[in-house]
């Protein structure tokens, strides 16, 4: 049996003083969705997987610019 699974997009993008956030590429106005595409062409662009409340914990904390005991690890 397989275990069943969800899958989300979130997009933050802060821009000056303003972030905003999106659940798709097709929510970003046009204005942005040009720069949001070429940001993520660039080799430092990383995709985020999420797999419990613990992880969402340690990204709102980074949002927040708070320090997190938790050691990054890169593939």
């Amino acid at each position: 049996m397989s275990t069943p699974s969800y899958k989300s997009s979130t997009i933050f993008i802060a821009v000056r003083e303003k972030t905003a956030v999106y659940r798709s590429v097709d929510e970003v106005p046009e204005d942005l969705r040009g720069r949001l595409v070429e940001a993520t062409e660039r080799p430092d662009c990383a995709t985020i997987l999420i797999a419990d409340q613990r992880g969402k914990e340690e990204i709102s904390r980074a949002l927040r610019g708070e320090t997190s005991p938790v050691r990054l690890r890169f593939v």
